[in-house]
């Protein structure tokens, strides 16, 4: 995550560079959580949190020239859907929704990473479309 930090504030854009702070802020939000909350507190802790990067995110993919954030945006909705159904379907096996949602952080990840590199060799990271 810190690499992916450290490229994006170099390659990336304004979009990305905002989104990066969102991203380190949910792990560092999340890090807390984990070590002050009990179970069903981080659980709920958890849903809010990646929520509010899911909210995040569909605000610059509706601001942005780039395709990542869609990309970015649905992978984030699917790990919200999981930790959801955590909360609806509470007697399953908790640590399979845990796998699930950190699963689809790798793959966005990588995702925004190629994405903020390629258009930066394309030229296209001069910031995002002003609509004002």
């Amino acid at each position: 995550m810190l690499a992916t930090y450290a490229l994006v504030l170099v390659y990336g854009d304004r979009d990305a560079r905002v989104f990066v702070h969102v991203m380190l802020a949910s792990a560092l939000l999340t890090l807390v959580a984990t070590f002050t909350l009990d179970r069903p507190a981080f659980a709920v802790c958890g849903l809010l949190i990646d929520a509010c990067v899911l909210g995040t995110a569909l605000w610059i993919v509706a601001r942005s020239n780039s395709y990542w954030p869609i990309w970015y945006a649905g992978f984030v909705t699917i790990a919200v859907c999981t930790m959801a159904a955590q909360q609806i379907f509470p007697h399953y096996i908790p640590s399979i929704y845990g796998l699930v949602a950190g699963f689809w952080v790798l793959p966005a990840q990588l995702v925004m990473v190629i994405a903020i590199l390629r258009d930066h060799r394309a030229g296209l990271n001069s910031g995002s479309v002003s609509y004002t």
